[in-house]
């Protein structure tokens, strides 16, 4: 059984590292170069719930939700979720565990929308997404080029509450 809990700054090399296999092998990640250490850094030191996986001692995978669009107060309660899993980790249930702790932690904050923007195929992050009632919403055709190839991305809604009349 994994443990799940927040991420920290000593956990940045285990997710970058987790998130330059995806960049550079699948084209979950639409960018040609992983992100920088001090993007990794700024993300850790913020706010948003980022919830890692570890299995005996070591982080196995990890899930975050971001502002969905910062700046745009229509938008607040919203946020965009990523899941990522080790390359050998994969097939053990860790997605399933860490979305279930990201929901709860969403909730808890009292976000009311999480959305997911998954590259098809991706028949394992959709069925994970479905599987927590996330819904599709959307297809963006042709929308990601990766490995000299245009992919579809599946757009996935869950509702965690309705906003509090104001």
């Amino acid at each position: 059984m994994p443990t799940l809990r927040a991420a920290t700054p000593a956990d940045l090399p285990a997710i970058a590292a987790i998130h330059a296999h995806a960049v550079r092998h699948t084209p979950a990640v639409f960018r040609d170069e992983p992100l920088p250490q001090a993007e990794w850094a700024a993300w850790i030191r913020s706010d948003h719930p980022t919830r890692v996986a570890e299995v005996a001692g070591a982080v196995a995978g990890y899930i975050a939700a971001r502002p969905y669009a910062p700046g745009y107060s229509g938008y607040d309660g919203m946020a965009w979720v990523s899941v990522y899993v080790h390359h050998g980790a994969r097939g053990q249930g860790l997605g399933r565990a860490l979305m279930a702790d990201l929901i709860a932690a969403c909730r808890a904050r009292g976000l009311r929308e999480l959305v997911s923007r998954i590259a098809r195929p991706n028949d394992a992050s959709e069925g994970l997404h479905r599987a927590f009632g996330f819904e599709p919403v959307g297809v963006y055709k042709r929308a990601g080029v990766k490995f000299g190839r245009q992919f579809d991305v599946a757009l996935y809604q869950l509702g965690l509450g309705e906003v509090e009349p104001g």
